[in-house]
C-alpha cells in the first residue's frame, strides 16, 4: 500500500478503533491496568474561545462547552488531576495514583482567566499555564494570531493591503485558505522584522479597517490578549492550584544559546516579579513544540527541571524529563478520540511527530 493511501486512511482507521474500544470496553481496561498506572497523561491546551476563534482555528481554540465535556469525562472516570510539579516527581519516583493527569495550558490568553479558570474551580482540577511574558501587562492584543484571524474575518471581503506592507497585495473575496494564510504569514514576517507591538497594534486595526472588521470590539473583547499582571496572581491564588511556569519570554526558540538563556531569564524574572516569589519557575514548555538537541543542554544549565512538547503520547520514567509527550487537545477531537488517549489505547497505535496547529512562532 502506498505510504500517501496509509496517511490518508489512518485517521479514519484510528476513529474506528477507538470507536470499537469504547464499545467493547476494552478502552477501561487499558485505563485500569498496571501499565497505565506508570504513566502520566499530560493534556494540552492553548485558548478556550471567547468568541469565534474555534470556528476559525480549531487547533488553538476550544469552545467551554467542550472543555467542560472533557472535565466531566475526567471526574466521571475517576481520574486524579494532579499539580505539575508534584506529578512528575511521583512519576519518576513510580508512584504515581492510578488515572494520572495533568492539565496545561500554553501561552497565558485572558480567555484562560474568564473561561477556564472559572470552570476549573468547579472541578476542583489544579492546572499549569506556561506564561509568555512580553505581551503580559502591555494590553494589546498578540499580532500573530490577530493577524491570521483578521484575514479570516474578512475573507467575503476584498482586503487591498497596498500601502500596509512592503509589495502590497489583494486578497480577493472568497480566497483560499492556503493563499489567506500565506498573504498573512508575509505580514507576520514584515511586522515581526521591522515593527515594535504598538506599531503592529496600528497595523493590525488597518488591516480591520479595510477588512471591514470591527477592531474595537475585538480589542474590547480581549480575543487575544495574554493575561495582566494582576490577572496571573488571581489565577495563581485560584481555589483550585494553577501554577505559572516558563514559555520564553517572546515565544521564541533561538538556536544562539546566549539568546536562548536571556529568552528563559527574561521570562523567569518577569513571572517571578509579578507573583512576588523568590522561588524561580523550573518547568518550560516549547514554543510551538519547537525545540532542538542543543536546547536541552542550555535548559539543564539554567535549572529547568522539565520540558514539555507537542509529541503526542503518555509519560513514563523512561522519558527524558525534558522533552515529555504531551497530548494537544483540539475542538475537531471526538468524545472517542478523547476517552481513547486518556485511557492509553491511543498510546498503543503508530503516532506521527507534529507541531501542534495553530502555533506562531514569536509573540514579539
Amino acid at each position: 500500500m502506498k505510504p500517501s493511501t496509509i496517511r490518508r486512511w489512518a485517521p479514519r482507521l484510528k476513529r474506528a478503533i477507538f470507536h470499537v474500544g469504547a464499545r467493547t470496553g476494552a478502552t477501561g481496561v487499558i485505563r485500569n491496568s498496571p501499565w497505565r498506572g506508570r504513566r502520566l497523561l499530560i493534556l494540552g491546551y492553548h485558548g478556550v474561545a471567547l468568541a469565534d476563534e474555534a470556528s476559525w482555528n480549531p487547533g488553538l481554540f476550544i469552545p467551554v462547552e467542550l472543555l467542560a465535556a472533557r472535565c466531566e469525562y475526567l471526574r466521571k472516570s475517576g481520574f486524579q488531576i494532579l499539580p505539575l510539579e508534584p506529578a512528575l516527581g511521583m512519576l519518576a519516583e513510580g508512584r504515581l495514583p492510578q488515572r494520572s493527569a495533568v492539565i496545561t495550558f500554553d501561552d497565558g490568553f485572558y480567555n484562560f482567566h474568564a473561561q477556564a479558570r472559572p470552570l476549573l474551580e468547579v472541578y476542583g482540577f489544579a492546572s499549569t499555564v506556561y506564561l509568555s511574558t512580553y505581551y503580559c501587562g502591555k494590553r494589546l492584543p498578540v499580532f500573530d494570531p490577530l493577524c491570521f484571524y483578521l484575514l479570516w474575518k474578512g475573507r467575503e471581503r476584498r482586503i487591498d493591503l497596498g500601502g500596509l506592507v512592503p509589495e502590497g497585495g489583494v486578497l480577493e473575496a472568497g480566497v483560499g485558505a492556503v493563499e489567506r494564510d500565506r498573504q498573512a504569514a508575509r505580514v507576520v514576517a514584515f511586522a515581526k522584522a521591522h515593527l515594535d507591538a504598538q506599531e503592529k497594534h496600528h497595523l493590525a486595526r488597518a488591516i480591520a479597517t479595510r477588512a471591514h472588521v470591527d477592531f474595537d470590539e475585538i480589542v474590547a473583547r480581549r480575543l487575544f490578549d495574554l493575561l495582566s499582571p494582576e490577572e496571573v496572581k488571581q489565577c495563581a491564588a485560584s481555589s483550585a492550584p494553577t501554577s505559572i511556569e516558563l514559555h520564553t519570554h517572546t515565544h521564541a526558540m533561538p538556536m544562539e544559546r546566549s539568546r536562548f538563556l536571556t529568552e528563559v531569564e527574561t521570562n523567569r524574572a518577569h513571572i517571578m516579579r509579578i507573583l512576588g516569589r523568590p522561588e524561580p519557575p523550573r518547568h518550560l514548555c516549547f514554543p510551538s513544540g519547537v525545540f532542538e538537541a542543543c536546547h536541552l543542554t542550555w535548559m539543564r544549565e539554567t535549572g529547568i527541571h522539565s520540558g514539555v512538547t507537542c509529541e503526542p503520547g503518555l509519560a513514563s520514567a523512561r522519558d527524558n524529563p525534558l522533552c515529555l509527550p504531551r497530548f494537544i487537545d483540539m475542538a475537531c477531537f471526538s468524545a472517542h478520540w478523547f476517552d481513547a488517549v486518556a485511557s492509553g489505547l491511543a498510546d498503543w497505535l503508530p503516532k506521527r511527530s507534529r507541531i501542534a496547529s495553530g502555533g506562531y512562532q514569536r509573540m514579539r
